[in-house]
């Protein structure tokens, strides 16, 4: 069973301002020569954030984990931290498209624009502009997308197989390229989208040519958007615990 909208809308108020102080924390980052200047700016943003999330109730929304990290000073997040809250602008894609506010969810060979994503949800403005109109799509192209992540994780995870046979080996009788052929064909044949080579299709070109960056930047898609997705079909209530095993049919 979905999630309910104004939930959902609530959710993604709450990534939307881990997105944004992760920002922060990587402007300090990158240039720390320049952290005594930048510090005092974006911990005025910051605090700007945690005041307008208790004035709007939604800091009793965020997560254990959310409340944990935006509550520290600025400048104390670990670089994984920092990235780790940049991806969770996928999240916020998943989240903003179901809501009605992106007229479609970006393709999962390209990452999305966390400046849209903002300025869609509304981010700093009324909360009750976003929650008490919150109107989620049908549970049935909810779904539909639920399984297209899941088939794009399913598919850098099989990369990752693929380059350590040994350790993980394919099903018996089949090799990793019969398998993805198999799973790339039949999602063509379900209109899921056009394969390239009998593969996954990232900007003209089949997932197995390319390097391990682009695998990890994709992987890193598609597992934010499968967590997304999963939470909004109910199979956590805890946004903090959201699993996302994979199968590939």
């Amino acid at each position: 069973m979905l999630i309910a909208a104004r939930k959902a809308a609530q959710r993604a108020l709450c990534l939307a301002a881990i997105v944004t102080r992760a920002e922060f924390e990587y402007r300090i980052l990158e240039r720390p020569s320049e952290k005594p200047q930048r510090q005092g700016e974006q911990q005025r943003h910051s605090d700007e954030v945690n005041s307008w999330l208790k004035e709007e109730s939604l800091w009793k929304e965020l997560s254990r984990r959310e409340r944990e990290l935006l509550s520290r000073p600025l400048g104390r997040w670990s670089p994984q931290e920092i990235a780790d809250g940049q991806w969770r602008k996928e999240a916020l894609a998943v989240l903003a498209w179901v809501l009605g506010r992106l007229k479609r969810m970006p393709g999962f060979d390209q990452p999305a624009e966390a400046k849209e994503l903002l300025e869609a949800i509304e981010f700093m403005h009324p909360a009750e502009n976003v929650v008490h109109r919150a109107k989620l799509l049908p549970e049935s192209e909810i779904s539909g997308a639920r399984n297209v992540a899941e088939l794009w994780l399913w598919r850098a995870r099989t990369y990752r197989f693929q380059h350590d046979p040994k350790k993980y080996p394919p099903p018996s009788g089949m090799s990793y390229p019969d398998l993805v052929r198999q799973v790339a064909d039949m999602a063509e044949e379900k209109g899921l989208f056009r394969a390239f080579e009998h593969d996954f299709p990232v900007a003209g070109q089949a997932y197995s040519s390319l390097g391990e960056d682009e695998v990890s930047e994709l992987q890193s898609i598609a597992s934010e958007r499968l967590y997304a997705m999963n939470w909004l079909c109910g199979y956590a209530e805890n946004w903090d615990a959201v699993p996302t095993l994979t199968q590939a049919v």
